[in-house]
């Protein structure tokens, strides 16, 4: 099987022997998010996906159905998003207690701009240049708790960081009360860890490894 050939295909995998089974869903292209959150209320769970236009979708990995989240409220992730975020769909994170949380980075917004017009060329149109630019924005990841019920971000925390953001992040986790963002280097990766109890951040690892995804168990620990 070529590399083209594994182009948006999900498989599952055992963790026991490594084994690869193709399952029967196709993921939206560039799919990039991909957590599992509990159902609450109940004992199964439910794979949740988000797309280049920032859609989430919710898969059954019973029978590998799925539905977007949030179509008819005029896709809320996406708005929450916004405009200066990345090209990259947000990344997810769940957990046990039936929570879902979406994060993505920030590009900061342009400065000022004024017209400049030449009096020999009529309107329209007219360009407008940037003449000065205010100090730029300090690098800002978003973290929001999305409603699984609509798709909207239902409480949000923002993470600023000396950091570059731009590539976007590769890895977004959930343990306990914190928040694991691994942002990537010209050489591996950097570690962040959000408390939203106090809104710290703090740099808590590096690795030269180039990480690709990170996943969370429903089972890990609780706030």
């Amino acid at each position: 099987m070529s590399s083209s050939d594994l182009n948006r295909q999900l498989f599952r995998v055992r963790p026991a022997t490594g084994d690869c089974v193709l399952v029967p869903f196709t993921p939206p292209l560039t799919t990039t998010g991909m957590a599992f959150s509990e159902d609450r209320g109940t004992v199964g769970e439910t794979l949740y996906v988000t797309s280049s236009a920032s859609w989430l979708t919710a898969v059954d990995t019973s029978t590998f159905t799925s539905q977007n989240i949030g179509q008819d409220a005029g896709t809320p992730l996406a708005s929450w998003v916004g405009t200066y975020g990345s090209d990259s769909p947000p990344l997810l994170t769940g957990t046990g207690a039936g929570d879902l949380f979406a994060a993505t980075s920030f590009l900061a917004p342009p400065g000022p701009c004024v017209a400049v017009v030449d009096a020999g060329v009529p309107p329209p149109p007219r360009k407008c240049k940037p003449i000065s630019q205010q100090p730029p924005l300090p690098p800002t990841a978003n973290i929001g708790r999305i409603d699984k019920s609509n798709g909207s971000v239902t409480t949000a925390w923002s993470v600023t960081t000396s950091l570059n953001l731009v590539p976007p992040l590769k890895g977004f986790a959930a343990w306990g009360e914190d928040f694991y963002l691994f942002v990537p280097q010209l050489s591996g990766a950097v570690v962040l860890r959000f408390r939203t109890s106090d809104q710290s951040t703090v740099e808590v690892a590096q690795t030269d490894a180039s990480v690709l995804a990170v996943g969370v168990s429903t089972c890990a620990p609780l706030p």
